[in-house]
């Protein structure tokens, strides 16, 4: 049986309630219809709009459901995982290609970071990135903040610093943190390369030294930041003492 030829000699109106029964019956089927007409260019400027926000609210959506989901129980199926992940592309997606409203930006960074503070879906590293790619103004970023000063985590506190220093230009606010939150040699060489930036160059090599007597955790990358110091300086005797 040749469905085409089948299909050839249905009446118009009888093809057209084929199609609808079809598309009504499957959500699947009936994306790909409208993504077929949307290939084929025969929807208009409006349409094409409502087409796009309606695919962001399904699918940011359903992943907004399963991340909660996750945070509700600790974590879930692969499946589900995979499916969030794939509806978050999609909607980033149409975000970058310019095909959803600006104040979709917000209503993302708000319903993201409420997920987020949670911290028990296992997502929390994916949605980091996907902030990164949703907020592109200062606004976008006050807000992340709004949402991470909720949270005594010291790496959120780190977050924090890296949107004042690198995101919204504010040196000011960045060094009032910084010098609050110096606890691992990560932390001091953050702050001496900040140091060093300024052209504060002898206080950078301070607080890089005070990293090393009194920074926790790993201290590798602060020893070598010291020993080019020393060297840049012609100090060979107090690079070897190091």
């Amino acid at each position: 049986m040749n469905i085409r030829t089948i299909l050839k000699r249905i009446p118009h109106d009888d093809l057209l309630e084929l199609i609808m029964r079809l598309i009504q019956s499957n959500k699947k089927a009936q994306e790909k219809a409208l993504n077929f007409l949307e290939n084929k260019g025969y929807l208009n400027d409006e349409e094409l709009a409502q087409k796009h926000y309606n695919e962001y609210r399904e699918k940011f959506a359903e992943a907004i459901d399963i991340i909660s989901e996750f945070n509700m129980y600790g974590g879930g199926p692969e499946d589900d995982e995979d499916r969030a992940y794939e509806n978050m592309e999609q909607v980033l997606s149409l975000l970058e290609e310019g095909k959803l409203p600006d104040e979709c930006r917000e209503e993302m960074i708000h319903e993201l970071m409420e997920q987020y503070l949670e911290g028990n879906s296992g997502f929390d590293d994916a949605i980091w990135d996907w902030i990164e790619r949703i907020a592109c103004e200062e606004a976008h970023w006050r807000l992340v903040l709004s949402y991470l000063k909720q949270s005594n985590s010291k790496y959120d506190q780190s977050l924090m610093l890296d949107i004042y220093r690198h995101k919204l230009g504010d040196e000011e606010t960045y060094e009032q943190m910084r010098i609050q939150q110096l606890t691992y040699g990560s932390d001091y060489l953050d702050y001496a390369q900040f140091l060093e930036q300024k052209g504060e160059k002898k206080k950078a090599l301070e607080i890089a030294e005070k990293g090393l007597r009194e920074g926790e955790g790993f201290l590798g990358a602060l020893y070598e930041y010291v020993f080019e110091q020393y060297e840049q300086m012609g100090e060979k005797e107090k690079r070897c003492n190091y």
